[in-house]
């Protein structure tokens, strides 16, 4: 038997909860999960502030522009091989924006380092 932290009941636990702290009421079950919740968001404050996405929004918005001026260098040198004449500014203009839109995550999937 163990006893409920939220309604003081005893109740009997399953057999596959651990340590149990709330009983099957389904009230004691959503103060349970609250409790649960703030515990996390006090442990992991620095996820929910705003310094922390702008930060990261910068590293993505980086890493795309260093993989697209690769590109671009890779298409330049490809051009001068072929004698070919590209309007490379137009072609970074146009990626940039493509790889802003597909994402950095998808980026990484496809591209061989």
């Amino acid at each position: 038997m163990c006893t409920c932290e939220f309604c003081g009941t005893q109740f009997q636990p399953r057999p596959q909860v651990k340590k149990p702290r709330a009983c099957p009421a389904i009230g004691c079950q959503s103060l349970r999960q609250r409790s649960n919740e703030r515990s996390w968001h006090s442990r992991y404050l620095h996820l929910y502030d705003r310094k922390y996405f702008a930060d990261m929004k910068m590293k993505r918005s980086l890493a795309i522009q260093l993989k697209t001026e690769e590109l671009i260098r890779w298409l330049d040198i490809g051009s001068r091989f072929l004698a070919q004449t590209l309007n490379l500014s137009a072609l970074r203009d146009i990626f940039l924006n493509f790889c802003h839109r597909v994402g950095i995550r998808k980026i990484n999937k496809l591209w061989v380092t």
